[in-house]
């Protein structure tokens, strides 16, 4: 089993079954892989080599490219054996169903305008990529089925479970901040630079950093509400980590401009109790024992299947 089998949520794969390319360009590529006489789309191996390269970046692990490209070309097997598997037990999904679907990734697009705009479609695709949101419906259902009767972690794995990995269940150091920012491309930097010094002295003197962020701002959005570590730009996590509470820093700068920021509030790090942590540890526990149970599926499907890898 590899190290994903459910398939991604993200919309890119709309595109698995279409053939977008220059005829020519068709010509001159690689054989596919096929599963089952079924074509394992190029599209659909870069998504997961997309996902996994953020997942090991993420999780800290270093992969070459080749490794990383024969997990993804896994993955996407993976994914065409379950959808082919998904297809001979669940039924047809009804239509009302799909546009539901449909229409929800219209509007996470911003719109039937903007989602054509960001993927290499027409609206002339939109059977297409109805059909592919009707395939992962048949799949998460799928999936439901045959992990339908396990059980969820008794109280006592996630006791043991939070014991063993006691270490890692610690919310981490935070800062509420707060700042005022003047774009580089608003003016020349020896000017921006001028105005942000002129305006620190004007709050240090008047003790009224929210009040003249918030008038600069014209809104709220000078509240940056908590921070924690490697949520921000690099430049302005150091910055605002070395302050202390209603401290006010000296004029900075990061890739977005110039800054003047404050510590409104700090928290350390403190540890997560187990009562705060067992919903997340019993949801963790208990998607494991299912993809465990989809692995092994997977795994059976793979002894019997037909797979060409020129």
């Amino acid at each position: 089993m590899s190290e994903e089998t459910e398939p991604s949520e993200d919309v890119e794969t709309v595109a698995d079954e279409q053939a977008l390319a220059p005829a020519e360009e068709v010509a001159a590529a690689p054989p596919p892989i096929l599963v089952n006489g079924i074509e394992v789309a190029p599209a659909t191996i870069d998504e997961e080599e997309r996902e996994l390269r953020r997942r090991y970046q993420e999780a800290g692990e270093e992969k070459s490219d080749e490794d990383i490209l024969e997990d993804a070309t896994q993955n996407a097997i993976e994914r065409v054996l379950l959808r082919q598997e998904a297809s001979k037990t669940v039924g047809r999904i009804p239509r009302n169903e799909v546009d539901k679907a449909f229409n929800k990734v219209l509007r996470e697009h911003g719109g039937r305008k903007a989602f054509y705009a960001r993927y290499p479609l027409t609206e002339e695709d939109e059977e297409n990529v109805r059909e592919d949101l009707a395939n992962r419906i048949r799949v998460e259902r799928f999936i439901g089925q045959i992990t339908a009767d396990i059980p969820a972690p008794s109280e006592e794995e996630i006791a043991a479970f939070y014991e063993k990995n006691e270490t890692f269940f610690v919310e981490p150091e935070a800062v509420h901040a707060g700042h005022i920012m003047l774009a580089t491309k608003t003016g020349p930097a020896d000017q921006l630079m001028l105005a942000l010094l002129n305006l620190r002295a004007t709050i240090l003197e008047q003790d009224n950093f929210a009040e003249i962020a918030r008038r600069h701002a014209g809104d709220e959005s000078w509240d940056l509400g908590w921070i924690t570590r490697g949520m921000i730009l690099p430049a302005f996590e150091e910055a605002v980590f070395a302050l202390q509470p209603g401290e006010i820093s000296d004029v900075f700068k990061t890739s977005s401009g110039l800054h003047i920021a404050t510590a409104i509030e700090i928290r350390d790090a403190k540890p997560i109790s187990l009562a705060s942590a067992r919903k997340d540890i019993r949801e963790r526990l208990w998607n494991q024992t299912k993809n465990d149970v989809v692995g092994i599926l997977v795994d059976k499907l793979r002894e019997s299947a037909e797979i060409v890898r020129p």
